[in-house]
């Protein structure tokens, strides 16, 4: 077992000693696959900037870009899913559905500059990176997985 997914799992919930080997071995198999290194860059992209947030609350009505809405949907469609697998401990189906993330967070830091002028529309974009962070890394801590 590789030191960083230990300290990546353990990073999230060490609570449960059983949810967390079965994470950690979920992690090890994830990380040897192809494309994982992508997710796991897009992933602490989102964390690096939700660092910034000064706010939880996510206004949608605030949204401008098709990127933002796709993110957004993504997060709520992910969010209702992950919630009752990791609840479940259905860790596997858990980290593969975060893993659809990639792509929405992709077009998103694409299409859109989140440190904007406007207040209320950075504070916004940087809410929604923030919620997608709490979610992420309430299955590990991704940050902590080193690649060589």
């Amino acid at each position: 077992m590789r030191y960083d997914v230990i300290d990546a799992v353990l990073s999230a919930d060490a609570s449960r000693v059983n949810d967390v080997v079965k994470r950690a071995n979920v992690m090890m198999e994830a990380v040897g696959g192809e494309g994982f290194k992508g997710v796991v860059e897009a992933f602490n992209r989102v964390n690096n900037l939700a660092q910034k947030a000064v706010t939880k609350e996510v206004d949608p009505s605030l949204f401008e870009t098709d990127a933002e809405r796709g993110l957004w949907r993504a997060y709520t469609e992910i969010n209702a899913s992950v919630a009752g697998l990791i609840a479940d401990g259905q860790w596997t189906e858990a980290l593969a559905r975060m893993t659809g993330f990639k792509q929405p967070i992709d077009a998103f830091f694409d299409q859109v500059m989140v440190m904007v002028e406007d207040e209320k529309v950075k504070n916004n974009r940087l809410a929604m990176l923030a919620a997608i962070t709490s979610l992420i890394f309430s299955f590990a801590d991704f940050s902590k997985i080193v690649f060589a």
